[in-house]
């Protein structure tokens, strides 16, 4: 089956980039890595391809970037999470256009945006990690840089024991606990994060109350 017309478009943005196979095998070449020089169809798969420096053909969806290039600059893979793979230019200071975020499965480009950066900070603070780069280690020993990354922490409160106040009419229906996330870029200290569960608990269930327990404990 052909890839659609949106996944050659995502292809041809690794023209110029570096790739290795899926599976760790090397190429033809011997080579674990290989340089892209163009996209087409491949006559024997009728699928999508890379174009080697060596001038062989391989199956795109064989494939997964190294380094992504762009006249921007280098893109190199920073960090991958069990869903999604960064990569990032460290010379490019501005968020809109720093970062690449790929799906892993089925592999696609979700985000070359501000929205690809927040998802690389806000995975790096809740270590949804299964891969991260040697630079990406070496940054995690500079305090500001784990400042940054900690702002971006999101918390999922379980709260219990939850005390409705509903005028003594007995209620069955009400919930006895609620999940909710906590974002720490908006709620910082404890006193923030505790009255915004309060007000979570009204605004889901339609009740005030009188108090909760929460785990983990604020």
């Amino acid at each position: 089956m052909k890839e659609a017309v949106e996944d050659r478009f995502i292809w041809k943005k690794l023209i110029d980039s570096v790739i290795s196979m899926h599976s760790g095998e090397p190429f033809k070449s011997g080579s674990k890595t290989a340089s892209v020089i163009a996209v087409e169809t491949n006559p024997e798969s009728g699928r999508t391809a890379f174009r080697l420096k060596d001038n062989t053909l391989v199956d795109c969806y064989k494939c997964r970037p190294e380094t992504v290039v762009t006249i921007l600059g280098e893109f190199k893979k920073m960090l991958v999470t069990t869903d999604f793979t960064f990569y990032c230019n460290v010379e490019e200071g501005d968020d809109d256009g720093n970062t690449f975020m790929f799906r892993n499965n089925p592999f696609g480009l979700v985000s070359n945006n501000m929205f690809a950066s927040q998802g690389f900070l806000e995975a790096l603070a809740n270590e949804e990690i299964v891969w991260e780069s040697d630079y990406l280690l070496n940054e995690k020993k500079i305090p500001e840089f784990m400042e940054m990354i900690n702002y971006h922490k999101i918390t999922t409160y379980k709260v219990s024991g939850i005390d409705y106040d509903t005028d003594g009419e007995d209620i069955p229906t009400l919930p006895k606990e609620l999940e909710i996330i906590v974002h720490h870029s908006q709620y910082e200290t404890q006193e923030e994060i505790e009255e915004y569960l309060s007000d979570q608990i009204s605004e889901q269930t339609g009740f005030c109350h009188k108090g909760f327990t929460s785990l983990p404990k604020i």
